[in-house]
């Protein structure tokens, strides 16, 4: 709760793409590996 006092919701309400931690680290990494493919495709 204390992020959100510093304006973390807001940031992550305009957040382009987002990776939820709510799985194993193998998943997490999957995940992220995932989005940073994306984004390198993108730009």
């Amino acid at each position: 709760m204390r992020e959100l006092n510093f304006g973390l919701d807001a940031v992550l309400k305009e957040a382009d793409y987002k990776i939820k931690n709510n799985s194993t680290v193998d998943d997490l990494k999957k995940n992220i590996r995932e989005v940073v493919l994306k984004v390198i495709q993108t730009y």
